[in-house]
């Protein structure tokens, strides 16, 4: 991670656990915000650390694709690619955006 941040120039990174138990409160609205549709004008790359997920991208024809997220995985989102967010039972801790510094889930750049 740290050579991808320093070759792409990112200049803020941090992580998140997607968890009932991690977020409180918080956990069921954080859980609507990241499966609502959107785009981003920057790329962001998404490491998974524990837990497992879905990343639902839409593909050149307008078609939804799922990409299971497991511990390891690196998903790199291109700009204005449509995206969300679901975790499964397990729930997931990843790293957050680290674009702009104003990122929701596991993102660099």
């Amino acid at each position: 991670m740290e050579d991808i941040a320093k070759t792409r120039n990112y200049a803020n990174r941090d992580e998140i656990t997607v968890s009932p138990d991690a977020m409180g409160a918080a956990y069921d609205e954080k859980i609507r915000l990241f499966y609502d549709e959107h785009i981003h004008e920057d790329e962001e790359i998404r490491y998974i650390l524990k837990g497992t997920g879905y990343f639902d991208v839409r593909d050149q024809d307008d078609r939804w694709m799922r990409i299971r997220a497991e511990p390891g995985d690196l998903l790199i989102l291109p700009a204005g690619i449509y995206h969300r967010f679901t975790v499964d039972e397990e729930n997931v801790r990843l790293p957050l955006p680290t674009d702009l510094g104003s990122a929701v889930l596991l993102a660099i750049g």
